[in-house]
């Protein structure tokens, strides 16, 4: 029994450090994910400012 236990014991050990392992890769993979999301959200925007401002530039000038 005492052998069943020790094996049992290294068996949830391992799994223990395998999940630790797959847990940071997640995350890494998470913080990247946002991080390229950040930065298609900055990019989006500014094309939206541009393209406004290209529409602003080709209008004709108001009358007063």
């Amino acid at each position: 029994i005492l052998t069943e236990t020790e094996r049992h014991r290294a068996r949830h050990e391992a799994f223990a450090a395998r999940m630790a392992e797959e847990q940071a890769k997640l995350a890494r993979q998470e913080h990247r994910h946002q991080t390229l999301a950040d930065k298609a959200k900055t990019a989006k925007r500014s094309e939206a400012e541009e393209r406004l401002a290209l529409r602003e530039a080709t209008q004709p000038p108001r009358r007063r």
